[in-house]
C-alpha cells in the first residue's frame, strides 16, 4: 500500500507540473493555480528523495528564470529600505514586499491580486532546497545557473529580514515570525557554505542570534519575535493587544527550525 501511494503521488505531481517547471499548488482549485516557492521547494525535495531529479531540476530552473525576469535589479530593494530612514516607511515597506514575492503564476509572471504575497520564508526554503538538490545530484551546471538569482535573494534578505511579513498561513502581516527567520537563516547558511559566501554566513548567524534574543519564550521558540521579549529579561512583557499568549504560543511552522 505504501509503494502504491508513493507511485500515485509521484504520478500526480508529474502530471500537474507545468511545462515551465512550476509545481501548481492545486490543480483542482482555481484559487491556488499558482506556484509558491515554499510549497514547490518541498515538492521538489520529495521528488529528489524518490529519484525524480529531472522534475526537481525543472522546478529550480523555473525559480531561476522567474527571479531573472522579474527581479533584475536588487537596488530597488536597497532603495526601498533606505527610505525608512527618511520617514517614508509605508512606501518602502511595500516596495520591499514586492522584492520577495511568495507566489507566482505558473509561467513565472507577477500576481497583483489582493492577497498577501510577502512571505520570505519561501526564499529561505528555496535556498535550502537548491543546495539539497545539488548535494544529491552533483548538478554543478545548475549551481552556476543559480548563482545570480541566489546573489539577488541574499542581497534582498540582508535588507528586509527583520521586517514584518505574513506568516506561512498568510496571517499577522505586522509581526516578525520566528519560523520565517528560521527558514531564512537555514537557507542562508546552506547556500553560504556552498558559495563560500562569508556575507551570507554572517547574515545567517545574525538572524539566529536575533531569534535567540527575541524569539524565545520559557526556553523554547515562540511564534513571534518581539523586541519586548528578551532572553535575559523575565518575565517577558506582552503587547496590550496581544492577549495572554498569542505571541508566546507554539506554531506548527516552528518545526522548520529543526531542519
Amino acid at each position: 500500500m505504501h509503494d502504491t501511494l508513493v507511485d500515485a503521488s509521484i504520478s500526480l505531481i508529474r502530471e500537474n507540473q507545468h511545462v515551465s517547471g512550476a509545481y501548481i499548488a492545486s490543480p483542482s482549485f482555481s484559487t491556488y493555480a499558482y506556484c509558491w516557492l515554499r510549497d514547490g521547494t518541498y515538492i521538489a525535495h520529495a521528488m529528489d528523495l524518490h529519484g525524480e531529479h529531472e522534475s526537481a531540476r525543472a522546478f529550480f530552473r523555473w525559480v531561476n528564470a522567474t527571479i531573472a525576469s522579474n527581479c533584475v535589479n536588487y537596488g530597488d530593494c536597497v532603495d526601498a529600505v533606505d527610505t525608512i530612514g527618511r520617514g517614508r516607511a509605508g512606501q518602502s515597506m511595500e516596495q520591499a514586499r514586492q522584492s520577495l514575492r511568495a507566489r507566482w503564476t505558473l509561467d513565472g509572471k507577477r500576481d497583483d491580486s489582493e492577497w498577501p504575497n510577502y512571505q520570505p520564508d519561501g526564499y529561505g526554503a528555496w535556498l535550502w532546497g537548491l543546495d539539497e538538490h545539488i548535494e544529491r545530484t552533483g548538478d554543478l551546471d545548475l549551481w552556476e545557473e543559480s548563482r545570480e538569482p541566489v546573489e539577488y535573494v541574499v542581497e534582498c534578505m540582508s535588507q528586509v529580514w527583520s521586517m514584518p511579513s505574513s506568516d506561512c498561513w498568510e496571517e499577522y502581516p505586522d509581526r516578525v515570525h520566528t519560523s520565517t527567520l528560521a527558514c531564512m537563516a537555514g537557507g542562508l547558511e546552506r547556500i553560504g557554505r556552498r558559495a563560500l559566501d562569508d556575507r551570507a554566513l554572517s547574515l545567517a548567524n545574525a538572524i539566529k542570534d536575533y531569534i535567540l534574543c527575541h524569539g524565545m519564550f520559557d526556553g523554547r521558540l515562540a511564534k513571534f519575535c518581539s523586541h519586548e521579549r528578551r532572553a535575559d529579561q523575565w518575565p517577558p512583557k506582552r503587547r496590550a493587544h496581544e492577549g495572554p499568549s498569542i505571541g508566546d504560543s507554539v506554531d506548527a511552522s516552528l518545526l522548520w527550525a529543526a531542519v
